[in-house]
């Protein structure tokens, strides 16, 4: 779909109407209907709130940049038998998220993970909750262990901290 794509600067001026509609931009397509591609994205910042005001202008101006929104979290990770680490971007901060995110890294389904956990002082087993997660430090770096389940066919899943 024409969200998920940034504007290119070859956009003839129908796909500029057509890119500013799917973006939720439709009370501009009449200012911007003869504009192409190139030209929109010449239009600076302040361009943009002139135009359109301060709200849409900087929203406008978001999109055109298209950047991904900054995750709020790093981790990394690795499996011990493993030297290359997996960067985890997360952006919600949940337990469950970071669940999904292991699952599809190691190709298992998040069922079969039962419980995460860090390695807390000493080497005790924390459990990985939401506020645990959000108490980590940023770019923290961990080996990855899982452990079968003697009573499911689920796994344990243990973050060791790797300093």
């Amino acid at each position: 779909s024409l969200t998920q794509k940034a504007l290119t600067c070859d956009a003839c001026a129908q796909e500029v109407t057509a890119w500013l509609q799917a973006n939720r931009f439709s009370s501009y397509k009449q200012i911007f209907q003869n504009f192409s591609g190139a030209d929109l994205l010449r239009l600076t910042r302040d361009d943009l709130i002139q135009i359109c005001g301060l709200a849409d202008g900087i929203r406008l101006n978001n999109a055109l940049q298209s950047k991904a929104i900054r995750p709020r979290l790093i981790i990394y990770v690795c499996q011990e038998s493993d030297s290359v680490y997996h960067a985890l971007y997360l952006e919600h901060l949940t337990s469950q998220e970071l669940l999904e995110k292991l699952a599809k890294l190691y190709n298992v389904s998040g069922e079969q993970i039962g419980e995460l956990y860090c390695q807390g002082p000493s080497g005790i087993y924390v459990l990985l909750n939401d506020e645990v997660l959000q108490n980590m430090s940023e770019q923290s770096r961990f080996c990855v262990e899982a452990m079968k389940s003697e009573t499911s066919d689920q796994y344990k899943v243990l973050l060791k901290s790797i300093s």
